[in-house]
């Protein structure tokens, strides 16, 4: 109801704001450490309509400090708000809702807790955002796309708030953005290591091997450490065998995440073929076409699956043709057999009834004297497996040779010797 001009009621609170009638017209409020009077509505408990009481706001008291969190100087204020300026900071935030609890004065963070912004300060927490832009609805809680306008790093990843919103895009209020496990913070370099390891802070996995970036950086430091057993979180091929991190470790990538490879160790069986050569499609899987990366002789016919492949060109899935194998059980290898013309599968090749790896590796030699002349011959040597009767005297190296040992004893006639 408006004052009747013709009735002295200047006693009188119509607004019931605590303050007569007389009082609004003339009242002072504390501009900034200065007394300064002026009039208010006393039609209106609250002239400006920011939510305070005209009674609170010219007995404020906001004095405070504001920091700026990158150049560490800071402002003080002192003073309160004025009934008639709604904003008085222009931050974007009425008087009232800075002023959670309506008393007047600033109830900055105490502890822990969060408090309340100043009325005073445009940015209340020094991060270069203004209270408005933290607290866009200004509703005083920190909700979705909002970030706390009284701490610096509302979420505590060691990112100021101003830098999350307008410069790398992650969330204020979010610690781990992508939710990978790493706190932006340490992706990003800001917290406890070098911006030259970062990761990207809104992709879960950097180099897209099918691990997140967290379950690649074990002791999440924010560094790749390999003697730590980690793997690059950079780097999808972290040992560079053609297999990503994620197949080899049996990630979501892997078609059978039961048998995985070894990541930080480029041929894991060591048999001369890196993981990703044995395993040709990637797809984590011994298929039946492919060698297997866990077992270094895939065929186990002897020789590893590198040699077959690089040196002896047979097929390391043919345990057949392997050059290490002895499927006669004549004590020399197919390779070897191959190489001095014997038959890899005869363990007599001859028949002259020594076995062909005893003949390989017989030695008989000694000196043999002409009875008449007394000269005598040095003979040196052993037996030749493809030749039944190496000395061509009428009677097989296994009829000279009785107890088939590949040694000439004494008391034999010597299979080198025809007389």
């Amino acid at each position: 109801n408006p004052v009747n001009p013709i009735v002295y009621d200047a006693g009188d609170d119509p607004d019931g704001d605590n303050l007569s009638t007389f009082e609004e017209y003339g009242l002072t409020w504390n501009n900034g450490g200065v007394l300064t009077t002026i009039d208010t509505n006393p039609c209106l408990a609250d002239t400006d309509s920011d939510g305070l009481n005209d009674d609170i706001e010219h007995l404020s008291d906001y004095a405070g400090q504001s920091c700026n969190f990158f150049t560490k100087q800071c402002t003080s204020y002192l003073g309160g708000t004025s009934p008639e300026v709604a904003d008085m900071d222009g931050d974007g935030l009425l008087d009232g809702q800075e002023d959670h609890n309506k008393n007047g004065i600033w109830d900055g963070p105490v502890g822990g807790s969060s408090g309340e912004p100043n009325p005073l300060m445009a940015d209340t927490d020094g991060d270069l955002l203004l209270d408005g832009e933290e607290d866009k609805n200004g509703d005083g809680i920190i909700g979705p796309g909002e970030s706390d306008p009284v701490k610096v790093d509302s979420d505590g990843d060691k990112v100021n708030d101003q830098r999350e919103v307008t410069v790398f895009f992650t969330d204020p209020i979010l610690f781990d953005t992508d939710g990978d496990g790493l706190g932006d913070g340490i992706e990003l370099g800001w917290d406890g290591d070098s911006p030259s390891s970062n990761t990207n802070p809104l992709v879960a996995d950097t180099d897209g091997d099918g691990l997140t970036d967290g379950e690649e950086d074990v002791n999440k430091n924010g560094r790749w450490d390999l003697e730590a057993g980690e793997t690059n979180p950079k780097d999808a091929d972290t040992d560079d065998d053609g297999l990503s991190d994620g197949v080899e470790s049996g990630a979501a990538v892997d078609v059978d995440p039961s048998t995985t490879t070894d990541p930080l160790v480029a041929d894991t069986d060591g048999d001369g073929l890196l993981d990703g050569e044995e395993d040709e499609n990637r797809n984590g899987q011994v298929d039946s076409t492919e060698t297997d990366p866990l077992n270094s002789d895939t065929d186990e016919g002897g020789s590893t699956d590198g040699e077959e492949v690089l040196s002896d060109l047979t097929d390391p899935l043919d345990l057949n043709d392997d050059y290490a194998s002895d499927w006669d059980e004549d004590g020399i290898n197919r390779g070897i057999e191959l190489g001095i013309g014997t038959d890899p599968v005869n363990p007599d090749t001859d028949d002259d009834g020594i076995l062909d790896g005893v003949e390989y590796n017989s030695d008989f030699s000694g000196e043999v004297c002409n009875f008449f002349t007394k000269e005598c011959t040095q003979y040196t040597g052993g037996s030749d497996p493809t030749l039944a009767d190496t000395d061509g005297d009428g009677l097989t190296d296994g009829q000279e040779d009785a107890d088939l040992d590949g040694i000439w004893d004494v008391v034999k006639i010597s299979d080198r010797v025809a007389e």
